[in-house]
């Protein structure tokens, strides 16, 4: 990964990256300005909607080769995965990446730097 940039946004440092020419914003450093104790409740709240999930299908579909589309690719763990998301529970992006082997999401563990990461077309 490269090194860590920030930015300040209406007071918060929001960090990002910069990996193969492509820029990956810090979903949790944004997320503090609606909930600082616990950051990681939008991203869920954010990332367990249809709508969500919809615009990362195509997000993924048109600019990631490898994204193993959820409604044509069986792959192990997807009748699970699809089971959670019909059924209204959560389920994590760390679950959505390794089951599609999305690009657009990252998440970097780590007590500096760590978080959840979107590129920037899927953060803004």
């Amino acid at each position: 990964m490269s090194k860590r940039k920030i930015a300040k946004v209406r007071g918060i440092d929001i960090s990002y990256h910069d990996i193969d020419d492509r820029r990956y914003i810090n979903l949790t450093d944004i997320a503090r300005y609606k909930n600082p104790d616990r950051p990681e409740l939008p991203i869920q709240s954010w990332f367990n909607t249809m709508k969500t999930i919809e615009f990362l299908l195509a997000w993924e579909t048109k600019n990631n080769p490898d994204f193993k589309h959820l409604e044509s690719t069986v792959f192990k763990g997807y009748e699970k995965f699809a089971a959670e998301m019909v059924a209204g529970k959560n389920v994590s992006l760390s679950k959505w990446i390794s089951y599609t082997n999305a690009a657009g999401i990252l998440v970097v563990r780590g007590r500096y730097g760590g978080g959840t990461y979107a590129h920037k077309n899927i953060a803004f």
